[in-house]
């Protein structure tokens, strides 16, 4: 009677870690490279998507932002359940080369949307900023994350592939769980690389990962394709049956339960990188957070005050997991794979629950770290899951199946997700709704303000905020009509928006002007509605000026007829929007003539002449019958690039430098003092958060965590009636 055999010793942690094969190790760098791409891009764009047309944004809505996202979710994760079974039959490298292919085309088609459209459209986009693509950089955009999410689907299920064919059997648990690291690896640095590329251009970033998963060329040079052990059936299946096949285990009990009921973990989990960015970006406090971190010497991004960029913030899952990944897979390898899902659930809902409570910055790190404790649970453990079920010869096809479950959660997120945030979370859309409702404004004008001014005429209107400044500005010797400039909205909100993002101990005239009017300050906001409202001082001012523009002689007897006439339309003057547009149209006006007198048009010729510089620039100065020394001024030295510089920067920077060039430095003295700018600053900083937590306590923003965490509990609850039945029904070799 033979001895029964003595059972092998359990590897160590080292031991596990050093039998690992190279091509593991290689193929986890390429995940590495891949990733710091595909996060580096796709951390930003939550934000980038919606960002205005005058920052250089596509400004797309939420709704649009949430199509993009479900129809990427459906290409990425359900195109790796067709192409999982194509890597299996003709070649993990090959399959890796044609994604990366694609994915570079995806980067740069995102990245020069709005050029292309602007070429489209025959308009220089250096001039009109991101409105310059509009309508086509929608879908050009589309068509760029189409690709992206494509070419992402092809790759996964190559390189997941390859990693389940070299994968110890013995060591699954920690191999996937160092992969998943090393997924966030790249994760992280790769956001943090992009939030500074993007400070110089946003186009920088498309460029960097661009070039960066282009790398991935190299090491396929560097290994041969592996051997895989498969049916003998396999290999002479042509694509259609390979594509039959893939369809048909999607309705095998075990995948499709299991795909539907850890979806609701997605669905949280792309919460957090979809939405929370926006929500950080829209309400979030974290200039605390912000501060501390400074004081450990690491230069800390900042917008809107002093409040750490939401990259930075969002960006504490991957830094978490990359340091703690691999702890936690070795204890969960220690337990069921479904009872750590399970587990990971419950632990991600909680924190999807807790980002309801506050919009602290600290409380919102907080969350996050929950969050990834309950990620480092489940995440790594659904690829081990599904790689001890697949069978020998289909691991390639079993990893697309991995990302079946992501795709259901992600899509559902952002097709419900989008048109929730749009109408209960965005402090924008919010705002145009308090103007319109509690201040009684014309809700063609509010709908007309461009986006980066909406919230600066929400604080504005606050009489609180007017008297404060008004105050402020009087203690200084400002006198009283420069005042009355400085506080109507065309002029008070980029002054606002300039108060809240000038650094601190930055106090030129450059930086933040007087706004006052001054000889040439058409040259940056003149146009036909602006010299109307020059026009009526006096009555045959405004008749000369309507005269001009082509009016009728019965129009213009309607409009400047008489005294009374006259006083009557000098009142509507002052307040431009529907209720102006609609008096000049009852007075006889057309509709193309009430339309061009409210619309700016000047600017762009001064654009063009700015573009031309030097003679250029002096002849159309000259014939704007402007001052020689003006003319000086603006058309030599250094001033003309300068000019151009903040062409391309945007309205608020180009009015500013404007009129640091032409006004008089005695003129902006009380602005250039640092007492004077810190209690603006503080004034305006203060009613803008005010308007803030009043947006917050009167609409519940908070409110779209609550039904998120909702779908997590009944995730939970799927969860749990699956893994009773997998218990009732063990699969041979299931973990």
């Amino acid at each position: 009677m033979s001895s029964p055999q003595t059972p092998a010793p359990k590897e160590t942690f080292l031991q596990s870690i050093f039998n690992f094969p190279g091509i593991y190790w290689l193929a986890n760098w390429m995940e590495v490279v891949e990733r710091f791409a595909y996060y580096g891009v796709r951390a930003l764009l939550p934000v980038y998507m919606v960002l205005a047309w005058e920052l250089g944004g596509p400004q797309f809505d939420h709704y649009q932002k949430g199509v993009i996202y479900g129809w990427w979710a459906i290409v990425q994760s359900f195109v790796p359940v067709l192409s999982g079974g194509f890597a299996d039959r003709y070649g993990f490298k090959v399959n890796i080369a044609w994604a990366t292919t694609i994915k570079i085309i995806g980067y740069i088609l995102m990245g020069y949307a709005i050029e292309i459209g602007a070429y489209f459209n025959g308009i220089d986009s250096s001039v009109h900023g991101g409105a310059a693509g509009d309508p086509w950089t929608y879908p050009i955009f589309f068509l760029g994350a189409m690709g992206l999410a494509f070419g992402t689907a092809i790759f996964k299920p190559g390189l997941q592939g390859l990693i389940a064919v070299k994968m110890p059997k013995q060591s699954a648990a920690l191999g996937w769980a160092i992969f998943y690291q090393m997924v966030n690896v790249g994760a992280f640095v790769g956001p943090l690389l992009a939030g500074y590329l993007r400070v110089l251009d946003w186009k920088y970033v498309f460029l960097a990962c661009s070039l960066a998963i282009s790398l991935n060329y190299i090491p396929l040079f560097f290994f041969k394709e592996p051997k895989v052990d498969k049916p003998q059936e396999e290999d002479g299946k042509n694509p259609f049956q390979i594509l039959k096949d893939s369809l048909a285990g999607l309705l095998e009990p075990r995948i499709l339960g299991f795909s539907l009921a850890f979806a609701g973990f997605w669905f949280m989990a792309y919460s957090l990188w979809d939405f929370l960015p926006n929500f950080v970006d829209d309400w979030v406090d974290s200039r605390d957070l912000a501060t501390w971190v400074a004081s450990f010497g690491i230069p800390v991004p900042t917008v809107n005050g002093g409040n750490m960029t939401q990259e930075w913030i969002v960006n504490f899952n991957p830094l978490l997991i990359m340091f703690f990944a691999f702890a936690f897979g070795w204890i969960t390898g220690k337990v069921r794979s479904l009872s750590a899902i399970l587990t990971g659930i419950a632990i991600a809902t909680i924190s999807i629950a807790l980002l309801s409570l506050s919009f602290n910055g600290w409380w919102v790190i907080f969350a996050i770290g929950v969050f990834s404790i309950g990620e480092m649970t489940a995440s790594p453990t659904k690829m081990r899951y599904l790689a001890s079920i697949a069978p020998p010869g289909k691991e390639g096809l079993y990893m697309g199946y991995v990302n079946m479950t992501v795709g259901i959660g992600w899509s559902i997120l952002n097709f419900m997700g989008g048109p929730i945030y749009d109408a209960t979370a965005d402090k924008v859309n919010l705002a145009r709704k308090e103007l319109i409702n509690e201040h009684h404004m014309e809700k063609e004008w509010v709908d007309g303000l461009q986006k980066t001014d909406v919230l600066p005429n929400l604080i504005l209107k606050t009489s609180a905020a007017e008297a404060e400044v008004r105050k402020i500005l009087q203690d200084s010797g400002v006198e009283v009509d420069q005042i009355n400039q400085i506080l109507t909205p065309k002029i008070f909100a980029p002054l606002a928006n300039e108060l809240i993002d000038r650094k601190e101990g930055v106090a030129t005239a450059g930086d933040i002007t007087t706004f006052a009017p001054e000889t040439s300050l058409w040259l940056a906001l003149d146009g036909p509605y602006e010299r109307m409202e020059r026009a009526s001082n006096e009555i045959e001012s405004l008749r000369e000026f309507f005269a001009t523009e082509g009016l009728s002689t019965a129009s213009m007897n309607s409009l400047v007829g008489s005294e009374a006439a006259f006083k009557e339309t000098r009142a509507m003057i002052a307040l431009p929007g529907g209720k102006l547009r609609k008096y000049l149209t009852d007075s006889g006006c057309s509709p193309d003539q009430s339309k061009g007198l409210l619309n700016s048009s000047r600017i762009q010729y001064f654009r063009e002449a700015v573009k031309k510089g030097g003679e250029g620039l002096a002849e159309f100065l000259h014939h704007a019958e402007l001052p020689d020394a003006e003319i000086d001024v603006l058309s030599t030295g250094e001033l003309p690039a300068r000019l151009k510089m903040a062409l391309k920067e945007g309205g608020n920077n180009f009015r500013a430098l404007m009129r640091f060039a032409l006004e008089d430095p005695k003129a902006s003295e009380w602005i250039v003092d640092e007492e004077v700018l810190d209690q603006l600053r503080a004034t305006t900083m203060d009613r803008r958060d005010q308007t803030r937590i009043g947006l917050w306590d009167k609409y519940d923003p908070w409110r779209m965590w609550l039904l998120f965490a909702g779908v997590g509990v009944f995730s939970m609850f799927l969860m749990f009636l699956y893994d009773r039945w997998a218990k009732k029904n063990p699969f041979e070799g299931e973990d």
